[in-house]
């Protein structure tokens, strides 16, 4: 009798092996997955959720993130693919039908993203409507543009290169500085963290993108989006933390300037409090010269931007 329930137990066991196995597998995805999109690498955690998606494909939130973290790492079509998922859940991803549609723009399909736009802001009811209605109404102008563009590239003589995997990793490579016609510094998540690269291009093809020395050391968050005056004197960046806010991650970003002593930079300073607003993120700098007066453009979410972001310009320091 003994022996008889050891075989029954044990034949239960094995039954739900790889049940419990399963379980254990797409929880470690999601854990490892979070941990990879905290530091900035999107396309391995959009992987990692996908991955978990498809063996708990009820959990929504799982397709939800997925789309996310590939749309972070421009990957728009399998960030269609997964948002798609997701939609018709309103009340745990208000957003998603927004996101969708510009992951679908951003993929140039530009019909089908407004119509996308359109049906969303159609049936949102979140508190902050009339933003989001803003945000909305800018997409779709941008849709109808696309549109315009298409049919008239011809015409304008435009040409797009892509740069080649020396310079485009399977990270997110982005906010290039166009030092001068042979030499490109440009920001890279691709060790994992946002950092600026540099790569050289001689006789037509540019050399394997590495880490920049050039700048001063930042040695921990994103250092990224950087800009230099048009005298080469002052380097304007951003350092981005990332924060978790409701299961869901955030960059928040904040502007620093170095300045060119000789061969070195000074110790990276941050702007004042009325640029870098607590409750904001800013980022995207870039500094023109008005006569003797140094002008800084950026980009804030602050309160009181049109369409989610605002620019704004204050006097160099």
């Amino acid at each position: 009798m003994i022996a008889r329930k050891f075989s029954l137990l044990l034949l239960l066991s094995l039954l739900l092996l790889p049940q419990l196995q399963s379980q254990s597998n797409w929880r470690k995805n999601v854990k490892e997955a979070d941990d990879l999109y905290r530091t900035g690498q999107f396309e391995k955690a959009a992987r990692l959720y996908g991955a978990a998606y498809e063996k708990k494909p009820g959990k929504k939130d799982l397709a939800y993130k997925a789309g996310e973290a590939y749309a972070m790492a421009k990957d728009y079509a399998n960030a269609t693919l997964f948002l798609e998922q997701s939609l018709g859940r309103a009340k745990n991803f208000p957003l998603a039908g927004l996101k969708y549609a510009q992951a679908l723009k951003q993929s140039g399909k530009f019909s089908e993203a407004s119509l996308a736009f359109s049906n969303f802001i159609g049936v949102y009811k979140g508190e902050d409507i009339e933003k989001v209605a803003q945000i909305v109404e800018n997409e779709i102008r941008g849709c109808e543009l696309g549109l315009q563009f298409q049919s008239n590239t011809a015409a304008t003589g435009v040409k797009v290169t892509h740069l080649g995997p020396n310079i485009n990793s399977t990270s997110t490579d982005f906010a290039p500085i166009p030092y001068n016609e042979d030499i490109l510094y440009f920001s890279s998540t691709q060790d994992g963290r946002a950092q600026i690269y540099r790569s050289q291009n001689t006789q037509g093809v540019w050399s394997t993108a590495s880490l920049s020395t050039n700048f001063p050391e930042i040695e921990k968050d994103h250092f990224c989006n950087g800009t230099l005056t048009p005298d080469n004197k002052h380097f304007y960046f951003t350092i981005c933390t990332t924060v978790e806010k409701k299961g869901a991650y955030k960059s928040r970003c904040e502007i620093f300037v170095s300045k060119r002593q000789g061969n070195t930079w000074s110790l990276p300073e941050r702007l004042r409090d009325y640029i870098n607003l607590a409750d904001a993120t800013t980022t995207h700098p870039f500094v023109i010269y008005n006569g003797n007066t140094e002008i800084l453009y950026f980009s804030s979410d602050r309160r009181g931007a049109p369409g989610g972001w605002i620019s704004g310009t204050s006097p160099g320091m």
